[in-house]
C-alpha cells in the first residue's frame, strides 16, 4: 500500500509545503501518482502564486491486506 505525498513550492518566496493525502493509502505505485497528479491539480486551482510540484509514493511498510 502506498500513501500519497506532495511538494508544493512557490516559484516568487520559494517556500514549501507539503501535502499528505487523505484519501488513501493505494494499492499500486500507479494509482499513487494518479493521486498526486490530482493533488496538484487541486492545489493550483486555489494557490494564489505559481507552484513548483513534486511527489512521493511511499510504501507502507508493515501493513497487510487480507482477501475476505
Amino acid at each position: 500500500m502506498f500513501t500519497t505525498y506532495v511538494l508544493f513550492c512557490s516559484l516568487i518566496t520559494g517556500s514549501c509545503t507539503e501535502a499528505i493525502d487523505t484519501e488513501g493509502p493505494y494499492r499500486t505505485q500507479q494509482e499513487c501518482r494518479i493521486r498526486a497528479v490530482e493533488m496538484a491539480a487541486a492545489i493550483s486551482t486555489v494557490s494564489q502564486e505559481p507552484q513548483r510540484f513534486h511527489y512521493k509514493c511511499e510504501l507502507e511498510l508493515g501493513r497487510y491486506d487480507y482477501a475476505a
